[in-house]
């Protein structure tokens, strides 16, 4: 309550890669350490979203998670909405299949 929109990361490594979560108990364990920050509030019961700021030097995406307080949806879109005017994403995406 103390601050209106918290940022924080979407992940807790870099991007993982593909299929790594059908690869075995041992790397589930991993994707999921690494996306507790994705987990979390919807537990919380607060709002946030996922927003892309960019890629890496080897074109994977990245961004920031908004976080904002109960009942305060407007807070997390309008952050949303200023993080991608200054962050756009390069289009086309590549998908790495």
């Amino acid at each position: 309550q103390r601050y209106p929109i918290i940022l924080c990361p979407v992940s807790g490594e870099p991007p993982l890669p593909q299929g790594l979560d059908i690869q075995g108990e041992e790397e589930m364990a991993r994707v999921l350490r690494a996306q507790v920050f994705l987990f979390a509030m919807p537990h919380l019961g607060l709002p946030s979203m996922s927003v892309p700021t960019g890629v890496t030097a080897d074109g994977l995406p990245m961004g920031v998670q908004i976080i904002t307080p109960r009942f305060r949806e407007d807070l997390a879109l309008d952050a949303a909405e200023a993080i991608e005017a200054r962050c756009p994403m390069p289009t086309p995406i590549d998908p790495r299949w």
